[in-house]
């Protein structure tokens, strides 16, 4: 992905997450919406197919989308989702402890 395609994501998911309260804890709902509001020729076909085409359909990673709401939410806190942010410091303790032991 260029640059120019890394900040399209990223006011794409701005997007998202400031019109829909929901996606802003659930990254596979952003991803879910992502694609079914930029990619709506994908509906109709099976997901494994989507997925393991992603490059020829110009997907971007599920990684991209959340790297992209990460940096969305650092800049606008107010589109975080307070329960999320309790949620994934707990995952990111128990991650930390996993790479320790």
């Amino acid at each position: 992905m260029t640059k120019n395609d890394l900040k399209t994501v990223e006011a794409r998911i701005y997007n998202l997450l400031f019109e829909n309260s929901k996606l802003r804890g659930d990254d596979y709902l952003l991803y879910a919406e992502y694609i079914n509001r930029y990619f709506p020729r994908l509906l109709n076909q099976p997901l494994h197919e989507a997925l393991t085409k992603h490059f020829e359909r110009g997907l971007p990673s599920f990684e991209g989308v959340t790297r992209a709401r990460r940096k969305v939410q650092r800049k606008y806190p107010e589109l975080c989702s307070e329960r999320a942010v309790a949620a994934r410091a707990q995952q990111e303790a128990a991650y930390l402890e996993y790479a320790r032991g």
